[in-house]
């Protein structure tokens, strides 16, 4: 024991004479500096560092190529192509897809960040994420709302591919257009996000005006009527605001009978409203979101809905539910 302590107490009385004449001799120093630089040990060091890095770099990018693949074959299904359009409104909505790059390093980082204020929403977009980009969101509860963030470049270009997600410009992605369940789908999240139910109507806003429209022919599509409304706020440096207003019982009706919330609550105050409640139209049954419609509704009452049929997927009790209106 005695050697070993003598031995450490040489060693780090040599170790501090050794730095201190490194300091005070720049000779010294720059011959140290540069019989290392010229060593073969730290050159074989560096190379082999150089070929880790490549070999990292080579695996993620096969990885990178192999997701993209699986991606590509899950759009030719119809239940991926309705969780993007999903993910799509979410995004839109009150989410946000965006590239940055680190000044120091010139890192680049693929960012997707969500901000529901409901539990239910916020498992939605991840399990959809997750079936679709095979990566996992991270959420965390702020009290008031929840964020969920994830990195994934793949998913950053096969969204940017599609659509613009800025708030000021965003526009529907083609594809959604060409499905009635996209369609559905999209509205359905989008609303989750952005859509307010008052006593009368359900009302949507936005700063974007040509993005509003879009969704108005959408549910046009669907013989849901609505209204756009420019509302200039008091101060002029802020943009000017539009809000979609789904007013009269037919159009409420039938927005709850074919799209209706997975915001729970915002769900419960749809189905309050006196368009869903017994009388004219006929009552809708208080189910959970997306296995809402009871009883079928009578011709006279959707006497404009001529042999439109609906197929929807209800992700929460696992049955598929068809609709068929025809004209009497």
């Amino acid at each position: 024991m005695k050697e070993k302590e003598s031995f450490s107490e040489f060693g780090k009385k040599g170790a501090r004479k050794f730095w201190k004449m490194f300091y005070k001799d720049p000779i010294l120093r720059a011959r140290i500096i540069k019989s290392r630089k010229a060593s073969v040990g730290t050159k074989w060091i560096k190379e082999v560092s150089k070929k880790g890095v490549e070999a990292k770099k080579k695996k993620r990018e096969l990885e990178e190529n192999n997701l993209k693949e699986r991606i590509n074959k899950k759009m030719q299904n119809e239940y991926y192509k309705k969780l993007l359009a999903r993910l799509c409104g979410f995004l839109m909505g009150d989410g946000c897809v965006t590239m940055r790059r680190e000044k120091q390093n010139n890192i680049v980082h693929y960012d997707l960040a969500f901000y529901p204020d409901n539990k239910e929403v916020a498992n939605i977009f991840i399990k959809s994420f997750n079936e679709l980009y095979e990566k996992e969101p991270a959420l965390k509860d702020k009290g008031k709302f929840f964020t969920i963030r994830v990195s994934s470049k793949v998913a950053y270009q096969h969204l940017s591919s599609m659509a613009n997600f800025k708030s000021m410009t965003w526009k529907v992605p083609t594809f959604i257009t060409k499905s009635n369940k996209t369609k559905i789908e999209f509205i359905r999240a989008f609303f989750d996000c952005e859509a307010y139910v008052g006593k009368k109507n359900i009302q949507v806003q936005s700063v974007n005006c040509s993005g509003l429209n879009k969704i108005k022919k959408m549910l046009k599509q669907f013989m849901i009527l609505s209204k756009i409304y420019a509302y200039q706020r008091k101060n002029k440096n802020w943009n000017t605001n539009y809000i979609l207003v789904i007013s009269r019982k037919e159009n409420i009706k039938r927005y709850a009978q074919l799209i209706g919330f997975n915001h729970l609550s915002k769900q419960e105050k749809l189905m309050g409203l006196p368009a869903c409640q017994n009388g004219k139209w006929g009552g809708l049954e208080n189910r959970c979101p997306q296995g809402r419609l009871g009883s079928n509704p009578s011709a006279g009452a959707l006497e404009k809905l001529v042999s439109l049929q609906i197929s929807r997927f209800d992700s929460w009790s696992g049955r598929f539910i068809l609709l068929h209106f025809s004209k009497t």
